[in-house]
């Protein structure tokens, strides 16, 4: 069977190309979306890929392909324009994509509430902002096209056979949902190395805290600094801050907010960084708290339980109800922030207990032999069909 990938440059896609390489009896090709007209990519290295800087062309070369699936990397592209594919559909979701706050307009599988109150009091401000400033255009879209993407955005789920979640409880979710839906044991893992999840905290900083993912709000930074700042004692928190909006009103508030945490040394990272070093700027944290309510983060999280970190969620955390089922020993932000579990490291059984049950949940060898299994059946379906 033929199976095209529609992808935006993300530097995880080379890992999901070397994976369905592997797969057998199925044709992968990777066609990736990008807004540079110039067609350079940033983050994948793989040649293989078919570069689109016109989704009208990406979306002819997928339709004249005939008995083919298609995986969507995440429901990045206009809703509109995925209702155009006409090959049945993989959706492998990314987070962003089945997850709405209760407050947005636009209602998607799972609504929830997603940010605490300072950062959901500060998002205010910005909506308020942005409300006075583009009065007419605010209202606009909050009727006309809102309506028509929530249409639009329905209709996606509903011709939508086969849904790919990071955490399995996401999946259970969606059957609750959708229970006709069908699951495709997908995940982004690197292939694995001697290297692989070594726990390294003997270079790690007692008081260096590794604060969330990025710089979106959905990591509650300024709820998490707070209670930081609280226990009064003098922590140095390193914040990745390189996508998805480094010039939002977000980033830049975040960015001139630090002067208020007084017992907090913050250093935001502005540059994307390669693995290793990104990794290396990990390894040199002792703790590291998440503070998405939604699932978010999972690669920064397992690498963090694989080498040793204290790692912690709030309690209401879809990522908390996981780990936590799963077994590893967590902490929660609510009622255990505190000066003794944040300046003192996980003793070497707990680290080792962690690392065991990461390595069974997340083994590449089983989810590349769970892939095969699923598109097996997948051929077979499709041959039987054809009959």
């Amino acid at each position: 069977m033929k199976l095209i990938h529609i992808c935006k440059d993300e530097k995880f896609i080379d890992d999901a190309i070397y994976m369905f390489a592997s797969i057998k009896n199925v044709d992968s090709f990777f066609f990736i979306y990008t807004q540079n007209k110039d067609g350079k990519l940033n983050f994948i290295k793989n040649k293989s890929v078919t570069i689109f800087t016109s989704i009208k062309k990406l979306l002819y070369a997928v339709n004249a392909s005939k008995n083919t699936f298609v995986m969507l990397h995440s429901l990045f592209l206009p809703y509109d324009k995925v209702l155009k594919i006409n090959q049945p559909i993989i959706w492998n979701s990314w987070g962003f994509d089945i997850y709405s706050d209760i407050e947005d307009p636009l209602k998607k599988i799972f609504s929830l509430p997603l940010y605490k109150p300072q950062t959901r009091s500060l998002l205010k401000k910005i909506q308020h902002k942005d409300y006075k400033l583009r009065f007419l255009l605010f209202v606009w879209k909050m009727t006309f096209l809102c309506k028509k993407r929530q249409i639009e955005y329905k209709r996606i789920t509903q011709k939508t056979a086969y849904f790919s979640t990071v955490l399995p409880i996401e999946f259970d979710l969606i059957t609750t949902v959708f229970p006709s839906a069908k699951y495709c044991p997908f995940h982004y893992l690197a292939p694995p190395t001697k290297e692989h999840f070594v726990q390294k905290n003997d270079y790690a900083h007692n008081n260096r805290i590794l604060l969330g993912n990025s710089n979106d709000p959905t990591n509650n930074h300024l709820d998490v600094l707070e209670k930081l700042n609280a226990l009064k004692t003098t922590l140095e928190i390193i914040i990745p801050f390189s996508y998805p909006d480094k010039d939002s009103y977000y980033s830049r508030y975040l960015k001139s907010h630090p002067s208020a945490f007084s017992y907090l040394k913050i250093t935001f990272i502005h540059d994307f960084l390669d693995r290793d070093k990104y990794f290396q700027l990990i390894d040199s944290c002792s703790i590291a708290i998440f503070g998405h309510l939604r699932q978010q983060a999972v690669g920064n999280i397992n690498y963090c339980l694989g080498t040793g970190k204290k790692v912690f969620f709030y309690e209401d955390s879809i990522l908390y109800r996981h780990y936590q089922a799963k077994g590893y020993k967590i902490f929660t932000i609510e009622n255990e922030l505190s000066t003794d579990n944040i300046t003192s490291s996980l003793d070497s059984t707990t680290k080792e207990h962690n690392q065991d049950i990461l390595s069974k949940e997340w083994n590449y060898n089983n989810e590349l032999k769970s892939l095969q299994l699923f598109f097996n059946d997948l051929n077979k379906t499709q041959d039987d069909n054809q009959l």
